[in-house]
């Protein structure tokens, strides 16, 4: 592929209240046949819907306290290496 080929940093919110919705997303320079892969660890704190879009809604689940969690995405474009980005946020426990 001629074409560069670039990703931007993950933008959206550093925290997200458990059991609430958060919205990320990734701007990718090449615009047709790029695939997006978003996952979260630990798991158990949240999941993305859906998970193979530009952008994407992270659903937090119930915490017992304010948790750390790393969300990644990996992008990719066919003939090109993917490129993986990632952020660290904390899911906040509300109710004690």
């Amino acid at each position: 592929m001629d074409v560069p080929f670039a990703v931007s940093e993950i933008i959206g919110p550093i925290a997200v209240q458990e059991a609430a919705t958060a919205y990320y997303d990734v701007v990718s320079t090449c615009g047709k046949g790029v695939i997006y892969a978003w996952s979260c660890e630990p798991e158990s704190v949240g999941a993305f819907n859906p998970d193979d879009r530009a952008v994407v809604a992270f659903n937090a689940a119930s915490v017992d306290e304010d948790t750390s969690v790393e969300i990644s995405v990996m992008v990719s474009v066919e003939g090109v290496d993917s490129i993986t980005r990632t952020k660290t946020l904390t899911v906040r426990n509300v109710i004690p």
